[in-house]
């Protein structure tokens, strides 16, 4: 009879899925090995968090990366938050609202079991000002409605709390 297994920690569940999406592109690179979902299911995650470019969906190599774990993410029943963030290939470059609008909904047809979307990876990390992560979430509340769209994904930093204040007001406009 096997033994069952002692659930994750909060802690262990979030450094092996920060593992698993820091070294995802070099497994996908690799090709698809068959017990990569052995990694998922192994670890009793019901969870996991993608973060992408927001403009991979166009490249046919970062689409393949992105089909490859959201594929398998769907077959292990994972739910997965795709959070969008600087471009590979132009890391400065930010989209317009519209546009990351646009990659959601290739996003929402490609991958309809897909339903929870951060806009933009660690905005007061990353410079971007309050005002247009606060249009890239009402762009995205627009475009999918029944979707879950993270206000924010925030790191711990001396400039949060002045970020959050300020995304918050202009985030009611």
């Amino acid at each position: 009879q096997p033994k069952s297994r002692s659930p994750m920690t909060p802690l262990a569940a979030l450094l092996l899925d920060w593992v698993l999406t820091a070294l995802w592109p070099l497994i996908a690179a690799a090709g698809m090995r068959h017990d990569s979902g052995l990694l998922f299911s192994a670890a009793g995650l019901s969870h996991s968090r993608l973060l992408v470019g927001w403009n991979g969906i166009y490249d046919e190599r970062q689409r393949a990366e992105i089909d490859a774990y959201l594929n398998l993410a769907n077959t292990l029943h994972i739910d997965v938050l795709v959070t969008f963030g600087n471009s590979r290939a132009n890391g400065r470059d930010r989209p317009s609202p519209s546009q990351l609008s646009a990659v959601l909904r290739i996003f929402r047809q490609r991958y309809p079991w897909v339903t929870e979307f951060a806009p933009w990876n660690a905005p007061n990390l990353q410079g971007s000002a309050p005002e247009l992560t606060a249009r890239y979430w009402r762009a995205l509340r627009r475009e999918c409605p029944r979707c879950t769209i993270l206000a924010a994904d925030m790191v711990d930093t001396a400039n949060m709390k002045r970020w959050i204040k300020r995304f918050r007001k202009v985030s009611r406009k």
